[in-house]
């Protein structure tokens, strides 16, 4: 059985956890946060290490992937989190809860829960979160350090740059581009190519204001 040691113990770490224990493929044995989070000596059971503990680790023989689950409330420390702990040599995983096509071109640290569907010939690329119920359709480019909430639909040979929000029930139609630093509002309809930086609300999306990532959505 694969092991893993999971980087967070908020909401989404320990979602994460139920599921990779439900499916019974992969082993936690071990949290860890920052050591400025560090507030008990286990988490769900299995002991909570201070990252500056087990940084010393990092790229060692035997040490296992880690698998970072910070939550979409703050997407710019979620992507700050994952390039510090790739670039201090640990090797990092995905968690895949749903079947995806042999054709999907598949990067590191994705969280994609149950009922996630992913057309054929798509390519995401690193640090993505698919909620429950999300769908991708064929022939999309999905980059970095996006999150994709429950029932968000995104058409074929969609562009998703990177650090975008893609909120409930939206949909991004096809053939569109949506550039960095996106936020997409809950049942939103993006018809047309945007600019970066901004948020969209309504059907179909008009532009609102400006989106600043690293403040709490």
């Amino acid at each position: 059985m694969k092991k893993l040691i999971i980087f967070g113990a908020g909401d989404l770490a320990r979602l994460v956890s139920f599921y990779i224990e439900e499916l019974n493929e992969t082993k936690i044995i071990a949290y860890s946060v920052d050591d400025k989070y560090y507030t008990s000596e286990t988490y769900l059971g299995k002991p909570l290490i201070p990252y500056s503990r087990i940084k010393r680790y990092a790229g060692t023989l035997n040490t296992p992937p880690l698998l970072v689950t910070i939550g979409y409330a703050d997407m710019k420390a979620r992507e700050t989190i994952f390039k510090r702990i790739k670039n201090d040599g640990f090797t990092t995983t995905n968690f895949i809860g749903s079947k995806l096509a042999k054709t999907c071109k598949l990067g590191t640290n994705n969280i994609i829960l149950p009922n996630v569907q992913i057309e054929p010939f798509t390519e995401i690329g690193d640090n993505n979160i698919f909620w429950n119920g999300s769908h991708v359709c064929h022939d999309a480019s999905i980059n970095s350090h996006n999150f994709f909430a429950a029932n968000s639909l995104i058409g074929g040979n969609v562009i998703i740059k990177n650090g975008c929000f893609i909120a409930f029930n939206s949909t991004v139609i096809q053939n569109v581009t949506v550039e960095d630093d996106t936020l997409l509002g809950a049942g939103a309809v993006l018809t047309e190519s945007n600019k970066k930086n901004r948020k969209y609300l309504g059907c179909p999306a008009k532009e609102v204001g400006k989106n600043t990532r690293g403040i709490k959505l």
